[in-house]
């Protein structure tokens, strides 16, 4: 084992079954043996994660790697430390079952000063207090992202718009649509598209002007990282802020905005944030959206409420109303699916 994880405990062995290499995994605390759901696990192969899953209410998953093989298996959940055990062989045509007792090692993070100064410069205390956090803000969309992509939690999304003053006084509101989604309650624009082309366009052919929306995967993506500065931006009695902003060679339409987590947890709360570099015509105060994330009792993560704000865009005789919020609510849908003894996970 690696080192500061001695303390984990491997119990159970092998079944041989006729079907696919899998893992079945089932995660209790070391201390009270109560499973620990929705802590995300990942098979490693060669530095990088082949398959990945979220664990559900009995701390189980099942993971299916792409090929029988020699694999690492990392587990992270939100407010404690990452684990990672010794390699593991699975073997085709066998399901390899094992129950893993975990250690009740909170996340100790450095402590946390507000700075202007942001990560992009490696020497500041601010950057390494926002790298650990961006540690745990990641662990939380990317439980996001899997249960996205795992289809197995039916959404009910209700979209709306509303027309709403510069004061920011919501004048109307209308539900615009309503259904049950199984998967990302709204769609969100690739994140290689968003790199090269910005946040902010306008269609060429329509000159319906697109506003952009950042959802997990754009904010845990290649593309967004490495063209993003992180700082510490708030520290208060309930939340901690962890800002960002375009690196300062980004001449493209862009956003800049916070990402508020619990003081206490480190789960995240919600996403504010605001559009930057835009036509000056757009560049209104408000001008921006909210992402709003709630855990499941499950573990799994959803965007619980949403919107982008708008500048209304009408002939200033024709306007009534200053902005215009696009964007919806979601909840899980009843009645819920079963729970399965093992709940397939893909995604990598």
């Amino acid at each position: 084992m690696q080192p500061g994880i001695a303390s984990l405990a491997l119990l159970f062995g092998l079944a041989s079954t006729a079907v696919a290499q899998t893992a079945e995994l089932t995660l209790l605390d070391q201390t009270s043996r109560t499973p620990i759901a929705g802590a995300i696990v990942r098979l490693v192969a060669s530095g990088r994660a082949v398959t990945q899953g979220l664990t559900n209410e009995q701390g189980r998953l099942a993971l299916k790697p792409p090929a029988p093989g020699t694999y690492q298996v990392r587990i992270d959940r939100t407010g404690f430390s990452g684990v990672s055990l010794n390699e593991i062989k699975i073997e085709a045509d066998v399901v390899l079952r094992r129950t893993l007792l975990l250690p009740n090692n909170r996340t100790n993070l450095p402590s946390i000063v507000v700075s202007r100064r942001t990560s992009c410069e490696a020497t500041s205390d601010g950057g390494i207090a926002a790298v650990a956090l961006w540690k745990e803000v990641e662990k939380a969309l990317s439980a996001n992202v899997i249960t996205q992509e795992s289809g197995e939690f039916p959404l009910r999304v209700r979209e709306f718009r509303r027309e709403v003053a510069r004061s920011g006084e919501v004048l109307s509101e209308q539900e615009i649509r309503s259904s049950i989604v199984a998967g990302v309650p709204f769609s969100a624009l690739p994140a290689s598209l968003l790199a090269t082309q910005g946040f902010v366009t306008q269609d060429r052919r329509s000159q319906e002007v697109v506003f952009a929306a950042p959802d997990a995967a754009t904010l845990l993506s290649d593309e967004f990282v490495t063209t993003h500065c992180f700082r510490v931006a708030s520290v208060g009695d309930s939340l901690v802020g962890l800002a960002f902003e375009p690196a300062r060679n980004r001449r493209l339409s862009d956003v800049k905005g916070t990402l508020w987590m619990d003081r206490v947890t480190y789960a995240l709360k919600r996403l504010d944030y605001s559009y930057i570099r835009v036509d000056p015509s757009y560049q209104l105060p408000d001008v921006g959206g909210r992402l709003e994330f709630s855990a499941l009792p499950s573990g799994a993560w959803i965007v619980s409420y949403w919107y982008v704000r708008m500048p209304n865009l009408e002939p200033a005789f024709r306007r009534g109303f200053e902005y215009i919020d696009q964007g919806g609510r979601a909840e899980l849908a009843e009645p819920r699916r079963p729970i399965p003894a093992f709940s397939a996970a893909g995604g990598g």
